[in-house]
């Protein structure tokens, strides 16, 4: 979302093989609509983060450390992947 059009197009011809082939990928998906694929980031976001707790609280079977995993899966793999 922090790179615009301009910077897509040269990527696409001047970047290497992966930059090429994402930079293609990320052009098709904002040709639709930036707003489209921000709200299906954040609503993929949102399903992920409540339905985490809700299937580790059957896993463990209680409800403290489902919240404690769940939230610190959630800290680690959405802050810092």
């Amino acid at each position: 979302m922090g790179l615009d059009e301009t910077n897509l197009q040269v990527l696409m011809v001047a970047g290497e093989y992966d930059e090429r082939r994402h930079a293609k990928k990320v052009m098709h998906l904002l040709q639709k609509g930036k707003h489209w694929v921000l709200v299906t980031l954040l609503l993929s976001n949102v399903i992920v983060n409540e339905t985490l707790p809700i299937i580790f609280d059957s896993v463990f079977g209680g409800g403290w450390p489902a919240v404690l995993l769940s939230t610190a899966l959630i800290v680690i793999f959405g802050e810092y992947v």
